[in-house]
């Protein structure tokens, strides 16, 4: 029953951290010039799509889709098809740059549905690890043109956007500021219920802190350590995995008694000063821990 979990939540793991690479890499575009709105959904009538990474500047919009691809990454431009090639395994991977070209027109209608269309949008693929090889079967300047190293996506949207400001010095930074604005408020979690997609129960959720050493949910919390029962090993931070998987299957929130019970910290003092020191954001009204957009 739990393979295929276990399947996805190594794939799910595997995104997250392309996309934190992506994340750390857009800091460098200078916030009073670009707006970064990180792992964004919408709606669109009855269509969810979800965007690694959306950059909105006073002349453009920048769609980013991060890849995670460990060996050969080869690009055929004639199929649309792109395949890794690892260990002398090949599997097939959703052609990124039409997933983008559907993403564009969405956002398109998604803008002009609000009255805000105007700016030019242009799309890009993130490559997580500098050491994939990637390679081209058909025509490579289109590639190069839309798929790059994380590291490099800032340069490819600074290039753009230069190139825009030569022909539009002023650029539009009130139609920029209402569609961040409108972006902001439709931003809409795209949840997978995995209970359901898998057929597994809550009372199967097995709660704890898993050991990053020998994988026992055998970690206990104590004076600021997480010290695992079985190999002693002890671990500051092993409490963020658990936290992560938590939003995985239950969303992006969490209350002092769902810490509790997910913990297995019985102390509701203790488990506040854990949330604090999490980065999350405390809502007063409903007594929640969100995670930061």
């Amino acid at each position: 029953m739990y393979e295929p979990l276990k399947i996805q939540a190594a794939k799910a793991q595997k995104g997250l951290n392309g996309e934190r690479k992506l994340d750390y890499h857009l800091r460098m575009l200078p916030s009073t010039i670009y707006s970064v709105l990180n792992d964004i959904s919408f709606e669109l009538r009855d269509i969810t799509f979800q965007i690694d990474a959306c950059i909105v500047s006073n002349h453009a919009i920048y769609l980013i889709d991060s890849k995670s691809i460990d060996g050969e990454a080869i690009f055929s431009t004639q199929l649309e098809q792109l395949t890794q090639k690892h260990k002398n395994k090949e599997r097939n991977i959703k052609y990124p740059l039409t997933q983008l070209e559907s993403n564009k027109f969405l956002i398109m209608q998604w803008l002009q549905e609000r009255s805000l269309e105007g700016f030019p949008i242009y799309y890009f693929v993130s490559i997580a690890d500098s050491t994939t090889i990637i390679k081209v079967i058909g025509d490579e300047s289109h590639i190069a043109t839309h798929v790059t190293f994380a590291e490099n996506i800032p340069f490819y949207i600074k290039r753009q956007n230069e190139t825009l400001e030569k022909r539009y010095p002023n650029g539009n930074p009130t139609l920029k500021n209402k569609i961040v604005t409108q972006m902001m408020q439709a931003y809409k979690d795209l949840k997978i219920d995995y209970f359901k997609k898998f057929k597994i129960d809550i009372s199967d959720v097995q709660p704890g802190v898993i050991c990053k050493k020998c994988y026992r949910l055998e970690t206990t919390y104590l004076k600021g350590k997480w010290i695992c029962q079985h190999c002693h090993y002890i671990d500051r931070f092993a409490y963020r995995r658990s936290l992560e998987e938590f939003f995985i299957l239950f969303g992006s929130s969490i209350s002092n008694k769902e810490a509790r019970w997910f913990l297995r910290v019985p102390s509701r003092v203790t488990i506040t000063k854990i949330l604090q020191r999490s980065n999350l954001i405390y809502n007063r009204q409903n007594k929640r821990w969100y995670k930061q957009k």
